[in-house]
């Protein structure tokens, strides 16, 4: 169960919703009809913010709410913006 208490990062939460149900990377790539080498960066937050699009995609094929999946996204820009201005800091 998706809890709303505490927000993850959108990809720590498709990962959760991907390993609940019991698809592998590839598989889940075929059913949504992306790469599964973007799956893996959306997972690892190595790359910028899906579109919404497929963010509403995702959220329909895991049967939950659209703007759970679309706070977690906002979540992960949050978090990279801090951690990008610690990093300018400590390189100062």
């Amino acid at each position: 169960m998706i809890s709303e208490e505490y927000v993850k990062e959108f990809g720590e939460l498709l990962r959760e919703l991907r390993l609940q149900h019991g698809y592998s990377l590839n598989e889940l790539s075929e059913k949504i009809g992306i790469y599964a080498g973007y799956l893996y960066r959306l997972e690892e937050n190595r790359t910028h913010s899906p579109s919404v699009t497929l963010v509403v995609r995702l959220a329909n094929f895991f049967d939950i709410d659209p703007n759970i999946m679309i706070r977690a996204v906002l979540e992960s820009g949050q978090r990279r913006k801090i951690n990008e201005r610690e990093n300018n800091v400590e390189k100062r």
